[in-house]
Order: C-alpha cells, then structure tokens, then sequence
C-alpha cells in the first residue's frame, strides 16, 4: 500500500484494503473479550478498554467516558454493510479491532474518517501475522501498519512530516515496536495531525496497535486528552 494522501485519496484510508469481505482467509478464532469498566482507577470520567489475544496477550487503554466505542462486528459493518456473527468471524480472521471517538456524530469507520475530523478519533488491534509478514517483517513495518505506507520512505510528493519517533522495547517480554507523531498534508490543503503506537510480540506473531488522529486544528485543543489515551495503552505479552 502506498501513501495517496496527496493525490486526492486519504493515505490512511488504503489501510482499509484489508478489511474487504473478499480475500481474507478462512475462519480463526476471535479474539476472547475482556471489557472492563474501571472508571475509578483512572482520571474522573474515563473508563478502561481491555482484550486478551489468543497467545494470552493482553491489551489496555483508557477513554474519556463520553466517546463512543465500536467493536469488531460494528467497525466490519461500517466498511461491508450488515453482516452475521459468522461473517465478522470469517473477515476478521482472527484480528480484534476496535475504533473510538469524540465526535458529536460517530462513524465506526475509523480510515473514512481520521484525515478529515474535526474531533480525536482512533483505532486499537491486535492482528496476527502470516509467514510471508513474519519473514519480512522489520521497524518500517510497525511504521507502516496504520499508515500504509513508512513515513521515513513515502514517494514523492511525501505528504508526512514526522514530528516525534522513538523504538523501544521490552527486556521482560521481548515485546518492541514504535511511537509516531506525524502531521499529514491533505490534497485539499489542509493539514491532519496522527499518533500511533505500534508493537509486535517476541516471536513476530502478532501486532498490536493504538492510533489517534483528527485535523491539525483540533489536536493541540485537544492534546491533553489525546496523549491520556496514548499513554494509558499498555501490551502485557507473556514472559
């Protein structure tokens, strides 16, 4: 997938490729939910999201208690239309996606609608990797997971100007991955404002991921809250 955000189409958007109702393969076993409401723990208002991936991987963040919240089946539907428990099984092949935001009016799809919010919108998953993704997987790769593209090797025109990167990883776990901050200019003109956190478990099975994105306009307003939820996110992989 390439960066097209220049050329008239939503360069996040292409991510939305994967998702389609064709192509993905047989059916594998949904990622086991464990929501839990913890708003006591965390800031007033906010309360706690979290799932546990089939290798026993268990992902967390917290939201502000007002943003809306759109599960596996409901972030599936956005982009394929009503589907059964069946179908969102067969698509999802095993990935767990779950999409938020502060909009007055909230889409569950996420890559239809980050570039162009005016309000923090966001996307968390866990994806497992197929061999042929193992074998090349790499730093860019984590870069290029919601973007679709590495924003350190966009071609030209390059509509990404990276404004904070760090790689880091886990003595304990062998979890590593990246966190990212990029402005994104629009064909239109405009400018949108993304962050992301992307990891991938010790032996390149699973990628996990949280992002957050909205105009330019709206991020520093709303700066404080975004960078709550980005640093509530937490990967605990097995040791």
């Amino acid at each position: 997938m390439t960066a097209t955000g220049m050329t008239g189409t939503s360069s996040i958007r292409s991510r939305l490729e994967h998702r389609s109702r064709r192509g993905r393969a047989a059916s594998v076993t949904m990622v086991a939910v464990l929501g839990l409401s913890l708003s006591g723990c965390f800031s007033s208002g906010f309360v706690y999201v979290s799932r546990r991936s089939p290798d026993g991987t268990i992902l967390g963040f917290k939201l502000p208690g007002k943003w809306a919240t759109f599960d596996t089946q409901q972030v599936l539907e956005a982009t394929n239309g009503p589907i059964s428990a069946a179908e969102a099984k067969n698509i999802a092949a095993g990935e767990w996606e779950e999409t938020f935001s502060s909009a007055p009016h909230p889409n569950a799809d996420f890559f239809a609608t980050a570039e162009n919010s005016k309000y923090p919108v966001g996307f968390a998953e866990a994806r497992p990797l197929n061999a042929g993704e193992r074998d090349a997987f790499n730093m860019g790769s984590l870069r290029s997971e919601i973007l679709g593209t590495d924003p350190y090797s966009a071609p030209s025109p390059d509509p990404y100007n990276v404004t904070a990167y760090r790689d880091f990883a886990s003595a304990t776990n062998g979890l590593r991955g990246s966190s990212l901050t990029t402005n994104i200019k629009l064909s239109s003109g405009a400018t949108a404002t993304l962050s992301q956190i992307v990891e991938v478990d010790a032996n390149t099975n699973w990628v996990f991921a949280i992002t957050v994105s909205c105009r330019a306009a709206c991020w520093g307003p709303n700066s404080g809250v975004i960078n709550q939820v980005l640093k509530s996110w937490s990967v605990k992989g097995n040791k």
